[in-house]
């Protein structure tokens, strides 16, 4: 009978417990909870991705814009990140253009907002300084919004080229 709790329904529903608290995808490598995607040989290592987000979160005070200019914040925007190495400096992206790195921030598509996560890919330039992973993170960061004062439509670079901007930032982030 369904109405009757059995020590099997009881074993059942706390192992459920268990599960749905602990999640059931794979342990993030960072500390801020990105990933890196290693369904294919990569020249970027978990350990360069640990020293970008170290340099970053570093450097984040430094930048102009308030909604990421706090490293607990910035730090939460990676969560959940994936991270993908391309095996060349450049690649086409899904519109046909070649990049040498592209973002897709998390987005609710139910509530039509920017929520961690996402994932990025970026081309091989040898190291993670060379390579547009920091780029792609403030990408992250910003939901493809540029800097203030830019808003949902203008140009995802508006405002980067500012005293304190994202361009500065990432030659900060780089020199470590």
């Amino acid at each position: 009978m369904c109405g009757i709790i059995t020590p099997m329904k009881i074993i059942s529903l706390s192992l459920l417990s268990i599960l749905l608290f602990l999640g059931c995808g794979p342990a993030p490598d960072t500390r801020c909870g990105q990933r890196l995607n290693k369904e294919r040989p990569s020249w970027l290592t978990v350990e360069d991705i640990q020293i970008a987000e170290d340099a970053l979160l570093t450097e984040i005070p430094n930048l102009a814009d308030p909604r990421i200019n706090n490293p607990d914040v910035a730090c939460a925007w990676l969560d959940g990140l994936i991270v993908t190495a391309m095996p060349n400096p450049t690649f086409i992206d899904d519109w046909g253009r070649t990049v040498s790195g592209i973002a897709f921030p998390g987005v609710d598509l139910w509530l039509d907002k920017h929520i961690s996560g996402g994932s990025i890919a970026v081309g091989n330039y040898g190291t993670w300084q060379k390579s547009a992973l920091i780029h792609e993170y403030l990408h992250i960061m910003q939901g493809t919004v540029g800097a203030p004062p830019c808003r949902r439509g203008d140009d995802p670079h508006c405002g980067w080229y500012l005293p304190k901007g994202p361009y500065e930032i990432i030659e900060l982030v780089n020199k470590h």
